[in-house]
């Protein structure tokens, strides 16, 4: 089929080697951590600021999930708070709140004057530029059967409420949470919805939602095409995440009343159900999120419980990532984390507390209420801080969030507060020493497809010290000078590259957080691998046709690097193209038609002078290189081939 989408592409173990390296470049879309670390510090405080930071009094509302973005783009984070009261059943529609920072980490409730929303009930927010316009929209998901709604940022930092003309129409349903992110790498951001039905817990559930952008902040809802059909009950929470290393987000689901859920992507948007690779989990979640907890650089799954009734509290969950041994999700928390004293917990973030390397955890104390610190002993080994390090009053707190708001370079973290007490949402100022410098570990990325056509896809996970549901709110990401933009999760995203890759094309990636520390200039050079290549050492020589050789007679040992003529299948038609190849003849292992560029032509043999036919007639060749080309065809076109030097290809058929 004629496209011109991007194939993603995978990654191996994270390294640490700083400086250039030459690696083959399997296909456009490839991966890159930037993980910006601190040194090691003394022990760290949060202090409860809030009467000094938050309007006083402030109100005191049901608020069910925290925000942070820097809404009207000068600089620093800004706050949403989305309320409205009940849990179960509603009680009572609240206004949500935006708190704007003064750049010194003071806050102001411009709510009235820059939010077209009045009171609602909003169960959780995310922030992310839909529109393509360069300011952050604002993503609700309702309860209650309130719908969900977008707000778009009208580039001052107030919000139009445009849900009507931008989304689906809503069926009635409630959910509870919403994710952001880019599914099918097309540079723009999709949304998921959870989908509890018509109850948070009573049967039959609902069917959770995938949206689709058209690139202009217009969604249509594909989950009937795009999702695993799927029947939830009580999703509390969702979050894109790459937990398979292989360059695209998957979607984790978080369920109080079932198993939770783990979708697998499959590079183009499109889900598969995979859930049976998470170990059980008690059907208690509250949150589950990816992170590296050990020392293996693969994305783990740590969970926060909560707790029914009178019923002992079930405790947290550590899963580690097991995917590269065929293993799935292994559940090692009596191991891992032996003094597991969870309560009715709600909602938790990663952060490098003291400074050693490594994730810890804090969690959101729903009862008893206090926030609690689990730290790590770098191989993902939990233990409880010895004191505490939030100081301030015991409150029923529903979520958290992090980031360096008093610009000092330290994260700080606001709580959300509902369900029981006093509803005063509380800001915690970060004290001690500050962390380090950014540090940049590249991955290099498995082997892959066939070379493309630029621009090739560049994707940076990016960390800096925390990871709040994946994101970090870092202040820059660049490759070659050029932004790259947020993608979801840890993950932003880029382009290099121009028109047909036939030279090694060299990507250098900067990264900035919010403190000003800027990571190493990191350059890598990607060279297009060469279709016959089976061996995959650089070469096309006689080792290429004995791998080719061995796999056939023992039908196994090659994957689809074998595949020469990308049928599926690695068998005796792909060994004829190799030794046709080696003998100097012209050979065509793939084609295609990409809007805007021509025909794409990749094989071996390819030379100036060489005739391209076309559907009988000969076309105009536009650039090639020794096995890539472009010529001049039309998206109906049905048939190809080459003669060079007086020898024909193979025929490459077509398919509309």
């Amino acid at each position: 089929m004629f496209s011109n989408s991007f194939l993603a592409v995978q990654t191996s173990t994270q390294g640490s080697n700083i400086g250039t390296s030459n690696v083959t470049m399997p296909a456009m879309h490839w991966f890159l951590p930037l993980v910006l670390l601190a040194n090691p510090a003394l022990a760290q405080n949060f202090v409860d600021e809030t009467d000094l930071r938050f309007p006083t009094p402030g109100p005191e509302e049901y608020t069910n999930q925290v925000d942070m973005a820097d809404v009207d783009n000068d600089g620093d984070l800004d706050l949403f708070f989305a309320n409205g009261n009940g849990y179960v059943v509603a009680v009572k529609a609240e206004q949500s709140r935006l708190y704007i920072n003064n750049g010194s980490g003071v806050f102001s409730d411009e709510t009235t004057a820059r939010i077209d929303l009045g009171p609602a009930y909003v169960r959780d927010a995310d922030f992310g530029d839909v529109n393509g316009d360069g300011w952050t929209d604002l993503i609700l998901a309702g309860a209650f059967g309130d719908p969900p709604r977008l707000l778009i940022n009208d580039g001052s930092g107030s919000y139009n409420n445009q849900t009507l003309a931008r989304f689906p129409a809503h069926d009635g349903s409630w959910g509870c949470a919403v994710t952001v992110g880019d599914v099918d790498l097309d540079g723009d951001l999709d949304l998921y919805f959870t989908n509890v039905g018509e109850h948070l817990f009573k049967a039959p559930g609902g069917q959770d939602r995938l949206y689709l952008n058209d690139g202009k902040g217009f969604f249509a809802d594909v989950t009937d095409d795009q999702l695993p059909k799927l029947i939830t009950r009580a999703s509390l929470h969702a979050e894109f995440a790459d937990v398979d290393n292989d360059g695209d987000l998957d979607i984790l689901v978080g369920n109080r009343e079932a198993e939770n859920n783990l979708l697998i992507n499959d590079g183009k948007g499109f889900f598969l159900n995979e859930s049976s690779l998470l170990a059980a989990d008690g059907k208690l979640s509250q949150q589950i999120s990816a992170g590296t907890l050990d020392s293996d650089a693969l994305p783990d799954l740590f969970i926060v419980n909560g707790q029914v009734g009178n019923q002992s509290p079930p405790g947290e969950q550590i899963l580690i990532n097991g995917l590269d041994g065929g293993a799935g999700f292994v559940d090692l928390t009596s191991q891992l984390m032996p003094i597991n004293g969870g309560g009715d917990d709600s909602r938790f973030l990663l952060h490098d507390v003291d400074n050693d390397g490594d994730w810890d955890v804090i969690i959101a104390g729903l009862s008893p209420g206090q926030e609690r610190v689990l730290l790590n002993n770098g191989e993902g080994t939990m233990t409880p801080a010895t004191s505490s390090e939030f100081k301030g009053p015991a409150d029923t707190t529903l979520d958290l969030a992090m980031g360096d708001l008093n610009g000092d370079g330290q994260p700080d973290v606001v709580t959300a507060q509902g369900e029981s007490g006093q509803f005063r949402n509380r800001i915690y100022i970060k004290k001690g020493t500050k962390g380090g410098h950014p540090k940049i570990d590249l991955v290099t990325p498995r082997n892959g497809v066939i070379p493309y056509i630029a621009p090739i896809i560049i994707s940076a996970r990016v960390q800096s010290g925390f990871l709040d549901e994946g994101a970090s709110h870092v202040k820059k990401v660049q490759v070659n000078n050029q932004p790259m933009l947020w993608s979801g999760h840890d993950r932003y995203t880029g382009f290099v590259g121009q028109g047909l890759i036939t030279s090694p094309v060299v990507a250098t990636l900067k990264a900035m957080d919010r403190s000003g520390h800027s990571a190493p200039d990191q350059s890598i050079t990607l060279t297009p691998r060469h279709p016959l290549d089976v061996f995959q050492d650089g070469l096309v020589n006689d080792d290429d046709l004995n791998i080719m050789i061995g796999h056939l007679i023992d039908k196994g040992g090659l994957g689809s690097e074998g595949d020469i003529n990308n049928d599926g299948d690695t068998n005796l038609s792909d060994a004829q193209l190799l030794a046709s190849g080696l003998a100097g003849f012209p050979v065509l292992s793939h084609a295609e038609y990409v809007e805007g560029h021509g025909l794409l032509v990749l094989g071996s043999g390819f030379k100036a002078g060489m005739t391209v036919t076309v559907d009988g007639s000969t076309a105009k060749v536009i650039a090639n290189g020794e096995f890539s080309l472009l010529c001049e065809a039309t998206a109906d076109s049905q048939s190809l081939v080459i003669e060079v030097g007086g020898h024909l290809s193979n025929t490459w058929e077509l398919t509309p």
